[in-house]
Order: C-alpha cells, then sequence, then structure tokens
C-alpha cells in the first residue's frame, strides 16, 4: 500500500470528500453509475501514520460473510494467488441498483501516470494471475494478444476480479473516479489534468491498447466519474 499525501494525491481527495463532502459525493456517484448509494464500508485499520492510520480492501476482502461468501472465497483462492498484495479498492460502498443491493468498488486517480502499472508479482502468482486475466478477455469478448499484464495492469486486474464476482453471483460494479485539478507542489513535473477534456485522451489510449470494448455484458458494471478536487463553483 502506498503512502498517503498530505493535501494531493487521488487517495487524499477521495478520504475528503468522504469524510466531509458526503452530500456532494453521493447525487455523483448515483449519477454515474444508475444506482442510490446506501452506505461506504469502514475501511480496515492500519499501524501506518503514513497511511493516516487506515488501510485499504483488497480483492474480495470487503464481502461479508453469508450464505455465499464461503462458496466465493472458495473460488478466489483458485482465482488469484494468496500470496502477496491483491488489487486493492480505495473505497468500497453499498447500493442500490435495479431493485438489488449491490458493491460499487472504487479505483481513484488523478494523475496521468495512475493509469500505468505493470504486474510486480512474483515468479509463482503471475502465472496465476495471467490465466485469470486471460479467462476475463475470454470472457469478454477482448482479443488474446491484448496486453492487461503491463502497461495498464490496474485498470485490467479490476476489470478481471469484477468479472470474477458477477460469474460467482456477486452483484457489483466497478468506479472509476478521476479526479480534476490537482497538483503535486513537491514535484510539478507530474501531470494532473484540470477538466475532464484533458484526462480523454489517456483514458482512450488506454482502452484501445487493452481492447475495452466500452460494450457488452460487462459495460452496465463499470462507470467513470471525473470529480474536481474542489467544489469552489457548486
Amino acid at each position: 500500500m502506498s503512502k498517503v499525501g498530505y493535501g494531493y494525491g487521488s487517495e487524499y481527495h477521495l478520504l475528503r470528500y468522504l469524510a466531509y463532502h458526503r452530500g456532494v459525493l453521493k447525487p455523483r456517484v448515483d449519477e454515474a453509475t444508475g444506482g442510490e448509494l446506501i452506505n461506504w464500508l469502514d475501511f480496515p485499520f492500519s499501524a501506518s501514520p503514513q497511511r493516516f492510520y487506515h488501510g485499504e480492501w483488497q480483492g474480495i476482502d470487503f464481502l461479508r460473510d453469508n450464505e455465499r461468501a464461503g462458496n466465493v472465497h472458495e473460488a478466489w483462492r483458485s482465482f488469484w494467488p494468496q500470496t502477496g498484495t491483491a488489487p486493492s479498492w480505495d473505497a468500497v460502498g453499498i447500493m442500490n441498483k435495479a431493485d438489488r443491493t449491490a458493491w460499487v468498488l472504487v479505483e481513484a486517480q488523478s494523475h496521468l501516470a495512475d493509469l500505468e502499472s505493470d504486474c510486480s508479482a512474483g515468479a509463482k502468482a503471475k502465472p496465476l494471475i495471467e490465466r485469470a486475466l486471460d479467462d476475463a478477455k475470454q470472457a469478454l469478448g477482448v482479443a488474446a494478444d491484448r496486453p492487461w499484464m503491463s502497461p495498464y495492469y490496474g485498470f485490467c486486474s479490476r476489470l478481471a476480479i469484477l468479472q470474477f464476482l458477477l460469474t460467482h453471483g456477486v452483484t457489483a460494479d466497478v468506479l472509476f473516479i478521476y479526479f480534476t485539478g490537482d497538483a503535486f507542489p513537491r514535484n510539478p513535473a507530474i501531470v494532473c489534468p484540470q477538466t475532464a477534456a484533458e484526462w480523454q485522451p489517456a483514458l482512450a489510449r488506454m482502452h484501445e491498447t487493452v481492447g475495452w470494448p466500452g460494450n457488452g455484458a460487462l459495460a452496465p458494471h463499470v462507470h467513470e466519474l471525473f470529480l474536481p478536487m474542489h467544489n469552489l463553483e457548486g
């Protein structure tokens, strides 16, 4: 888990919205997902002061014990490596959507370099992750030669986890929040889009590279929200 920035960075801004501006955040999330947000899960505790003593939900750990959770967790152990760190979520919420209760899984980003990441799993874990991503590509009709392990592993791994959840009867949506207006005071070279339009070329390049069509069975469960780091005009 990375260090939380103080006054900058997607995780800081999302935490600020969750702590102080839920009334602003809720209608934006509802509009983006087509659902009605009920609540946000509390974060796990952490011993790290660099993370303000909170952790992140990893993989499918957010699932509560219920009638089906045991079977889902058992399938997860075969689907994803149980060593190392699974992809994490910046926030996990619960919403009503189409007369059902659904999870909303949030991945937030505030600068262009956030979009790019490589799978850093070890030699034993990497083949299992490759298989999980390949299975997701096949299910989504994405060409097998599209690169999902790099350079957009963060995006692709979350699509694969979403596909896994839906396949195993867990109703869930993934919400990608792209903050606008951020700035890194100690590193002005980091490119932070100031508007939603400034995000579009990089997002289009990512979607084209990984073969994400933006349609098909998974599309109703994948959403984007462009959120200003402040709302001074609102």
